[in-house]
């Protein structure tokens, strides 16, 4: 009795959602395409190199190393280290240069669609989040660098290609696509606050910075990230409630620390 009861009013809330357009499946997650000249991603993928279809090991950035990439971590936690110099250096490679130039015009466009398998459920792969990541970090190294030579309006239109991307990374529009589009913007703030801490910025500069800002937008990603998470609730439910076979599934993505607490 109490499962037909709860089952029929679960059923209306879920049809009232459907109603007003909210998703309720993972396949809802999907952005509709978007035209390649307007895709951010097309771009992007010519940096991040990433795949969808099946796991595969890091790819590096174009023209740096692992130990490259420590160095410019290393770097943004002690920007006024000995590290200057070294950073300018890696930073200032071809590759590593014409990879941040693509990122920049990848930026420019106003939407950023990527092809992840949202059927899939939570075994999607999402692996452009964490490139996103890294590239707002070369993006701040190379503006610190920047400022420090006196270039500054170089080192605040890296700061901007950065912002500007880590609105493309919360366009999922779930909760790790929005937090992780956050770490880019607070890894930013962090060198923009360093290079404004030492220069004065020129009125024009400035102008074109403040609008930048301005189109950064917390809440309402974030609110639509924690409305979407219901997808994978649901997903959830009924892979244990009305799929009970796939609880191996589950207890596979949580993995062994996982199935024992189950």
């Amino acid at each position: 009795y109490l499962n037909i009861r709860w089952g029929r009013q679960l059923e209306a809330e879920l049809a009232k959602l459907k109603a007003e357009g909210k998703p309720l499946a993972w396949k809802d997650l999907k952005q509709p395409p978007a035209p390649e000249r307007e895709n951010a991603a097309t771009l992007y993928q010519e940096v991040f190199r990433v795949r969808f279809e099946q796991p595969v090991g890091d790819a590096l950035f174009p023209g740096l190393s692992g130990d490259d990439l420590t160095t410019v971590d290393r770097f943004l936690k002690e920007p006024d280290g000995n590290l200057r110099e070294q950073v300018a250096s890696l930073l200032g490679r071809p590759k590593t240069e014409a990879a941040l130039a693509t990122l920049r015009r990848g930026s420019l466009r106003p939407r950023c669609v990527f092809p992840v398998h949202w059927e899939d459920g939570f075994a999607a792969l999402l692996p452009h989040y964490a490139r996103f990541r890294q590239a707002a970090k070369l993006l701040a190294a190379r503006a610190l660098v920047s400022a420090e030579g006196g270039r500054l309006e170089d080192a605040l239109r890296d700061c901007q290609t950065a912002l500007r991307m880590s609105r493309h990374a919360a366009a999922d529009r779930v909760l790790i696509s929005v937090l992780g589009g956050n770490a880019m913007q607070s890894i930013t703030f962090d060198a923009l606050r360093t290079i404004l801490d030492q220069t004065a910025v020129p009125p024009d500069a400035a102008g074109e910075l403040d609008s930048c800002l301005r189109q950064i937008d917390l809440e309402t990603p974030f609110a639509a990230a924690v409305d979407r998470e219901r997808c994978a609730v649901n997903g959830l439910f009924s892979m244990v409630a009305g799929r009970s076979g796939h609880l191996e599934t589950i207890l596979g993505l949580a993995g062994d620390t996982g199935a024992s607490t189950v």
